[in-house]
């Protein structure tokens, strides 16, 4: 998995129908429905978002993958 900047990984949750429920310091906090499942997702507002911490928020989202490759 690819790394990339917060801002790209939170284009792609918005695209997805999240929405930016609360900020507290450096990290966003994203909610979205996916599969009829409520979903909360914590993005870190780092510059590159490393390889392990982007695999935590595809796992904390529920969606694919390569939505984010």
């Amino acid at each position: 998995m690819r790394t990339l900047s917060w801002q790209q990984v939170c284009r792609i949750l918005e695209r997805q129908g999240f929405v930016l429920r609360r900020q507290r310091g450096s990290h966003l906090r994203y909610r979205g429905i996916v599969n009829g499942e409520e979903k909360n997702v914590t993005v870190p507002r780092h510059r590159t978002v490393k390889p392990g911490t982007l695999g935590d928020i595809v796992n904390q989202s529920g969606l694919p993958k390569d939505l984010f490759e």
